[in-house]
């Protein structure tokens, strides 16, 4: 078995050094492209994924 951890991309809130915790931080410019980013890695590689595990 294989564990793939993904983090969360940068916020407007990183950059200003603001805890979130929990926050719904909107996404910024860059977040949006690191998202778009990992898509793409993801779509284009062979990983395959049976599980998936999100917070809220």
């Amino acid at each position: 078995m294989k564990l793939y951890l993904i983090r969360y991309g940068e916020t407007d809130w990183n950059l200003e050094n603001k805890i979130q915790g929990s926050k719904d931080i909107k996404l910024n410019a860059t977040r949006i492209m690191q998202a778009e980013q990992l898509r793409e890695k993801i779509l284009e590689s062979k990983y395959r994924f049976s599980k998936i595990y999100s917070s809220p």
